[in-house]
C-alpha cells in the first residue's frame, strides 16, 4: 500500500487501453478495475454490492451474452471455455496433491501393518492358585 509521499502512478495509456465502448457508454470491466486496485474481481463486486447506495444507478451493468461474445472475439475477455479450463486445471492440481497425500498415508499404514508394535493382551487375567 502506498502512502501519500510514495504514490503509485498508473500510466494513462494503461487505463485508456482498459476502456471499452459498450451501449454507447465508455466502460471498464470489473476484472480490469480489480487489477488496477490490486484486488480480486470477486472482492470488488462484493464491496460494490455492499455499498451499492454510494454509486449512481448506471454505474454497473451486466453484459448480455451477445456483448460477451463480441468482447471474446476482440480478445478483451477470455472465452468461457478458457475460464472453465482454468477452473478444471486448478481442481486437478488440488486433486493431484490430495492423491499424493492419500498415498503417503497408505504407505504409513502399510509400514505399520508390516512391523506391528507388540500389543498388551486385552481381557482378564486369571490368577493361578
Amino acid at each position: 500500500m502506498a502512502d501519500s509521499t510514495n504514490k503509485l502512478v498508473i500510466p494513462d495509456e494503461l487505463i485508456t487501453s482498459k476502456i471499452y465502448l459498450i451501449r454507447s457508454e465508455k466502460v471498464m470491466l470489473d476484472r480490469d478495475l480489480a487489477e488496477l486496485f490490486d484486488v480480486k474481481a470477486i472482492r470488488l463486486r462484493e464491496q460494490l454490492k455492499r455499498n451499492i447506495e454510494k454509486f449512481p444507478p448506471h454505474f454497473m451493468f451486466q453484459l448480455t451474452n451477445e456483448e460477451v461474445e463480441i468482447m471474446v472475439s476482440q480478445n478483451a475477455i477470455p472465452s468461457k471455455q478458457h475460464l472453465d479450463i482454468e477452473i478444471i486445471k486448478k481442481k486437478l492440481e488440488n486433486q493431484d496433491s490430495n492423491i499424493e497425500l492419500l498415498f503417503s498415508y497408505l504407505d504409513e499404514l502399510m509400514e505399520k501393518k508390516e512391523n506391528p508394535e507388540p500389543r498388551n493382551p486385552v481381557g482378564f487375567k486369571q490368577s493361578k492358585k
